[in-house]
C-alpha cells in the first residue's frame, strides 16, 4: 500500500499490474469485466481509463 500512498493512483496502477487489476469502478464506469457481465452492463478496461 505504500506504493499507492506515495503516488497518484493512476501512476501506481500503471506501474503495478496487481494494483491495475484492482479498480472496479472509475468515474461511474465499470472497469471490472466479471461484475459488468454479471449485471449485463458495459465495461471499460482499466488500461483505457489510465490512458485518458
Amino acid at each position: 500500500m505504500l506504493s499507492l500512498a506515495d503516488k497518484v493512483w493512476q501512476r501506481a496502477c500503471t506501474e503495478d499490474p496487481h494494483l491495475r487489476a484492482g479498480p472496479s469502478v472509475h468515474d461511474g464506469q465499470l472497469t471490472y469485466g466479471a461484475v459488468a457481465r454479471a449485471l449485463d452492463l458495459p465495461c471499460v478496461s482499466t488500461d483505457t481509463v489510465l490512458a485518458a
